[in-house]
């Protein structure tokens, strides 16, 4: 599965991967966002092991990938990602295609963390390559989550992000309005205009809530409340169309 967005799409990547845990469901939370790596700082982890140990391990045989991965006290397992955005470079798509393959075969499921960016930039010598791994990763999503600001500029955004998507997958794509907006009025607004365009695998309403700003600022998961059972909604919504691979 992939999780699309910046900050607000690591709370329900992990959100997603505390959920899958707890159902007893193998999981594995990757961070292969090239842009804005952050699970670490996120979680008030080391830097290593990361992305990088675990491509020496798969491409170099230097120790093993399993290594690499992290085990969560909540029971699923961690890959962080680049130490720092400019890193990217270091990397080659295939291999970390490849490797996702590799730790995909040992776990029920995969959640990985992307960065909204897709552009195709095979003409910039200086920058080609540079959002290759979420072009690459994202082909081979079979659901994708979207994180959307509630409202008509999130929205706008949303569908242009969509629009470049259908051409890379045509995997179902699931839409989380963060920050919802109470009113029942503006969210039927945006549902509506966002239908016109799109029609998604399903639209789940993230509500802004003190336990996820408190978690983040102690590098805890996010206690249980209003936005725990919305990302444990949005999971049952997921499991009911098909199982989970990887967005």
């Amino acid at each position: 599965t992939a999780v699309i967005g910046g900050d607000r799409a690591v709370e329900l990547a992990l959100g997603l991967a505390d959920h899958s845990a707890s159902s007893g469901v193998a999981t594995v939370l990757a961070d292969l966002d090239t842009l804005n790596p952050s699970l670490a700082q996120r979680l008030n982890l080391a830097l290593v092991p990361n992305l990088l140990t675990a491509l020496d391990a798969h491409t170099q045989l230097r120790g093993v990938v399993e290594e690499s991965l992290i085990p969560s006290l909540r029971g699923y397992l961690i890959l962080l990602g680049l130490p720092e955005a400019q890193e990217w470079d270091t990397v080659q798509a295939q291999d970390v295609l490849d490797l996702m393959n590799q730790i995909a075969a040992g776990a029920d499921q995969v959640i990985v963390k992307l960065d909204p960016q897709l552009e195709d930039l095979a003409g910039l010598s200086t920058r080609q390559g540079r959002f290759e791994v979420s072009r690459m990763v994202l082909a081979r999503a079979t659901q994708i989550v979207v994180t959307a600001e509630a409202s008509p500029i999130g929205l706008a955004r949303t569908l242009g992000w969509v629009a470049r998507a259908r051409n890379l997958s045509d995997a179902p794509i699931h839409i989380a309005f963060a920050g919802a907006p109470s009113s029942l009025f503006q969210r039927g607004e945006l549902s509506e205009e966002l239908v016109r365009s799109f029609i998604p695998a399903s639209i789940s309403w993230l509500p802004n809530d003190g336990r996820v700003s408190k978690a983040s600022w102690n590098g805890e998961v996010v206690a249980s409340g209003p936005y725990t059972k919305a990302v444990g909604g949005l999971a049952k919504k997921m499991a009911r169309m098909t199982e989970v691979a990887i967005a």
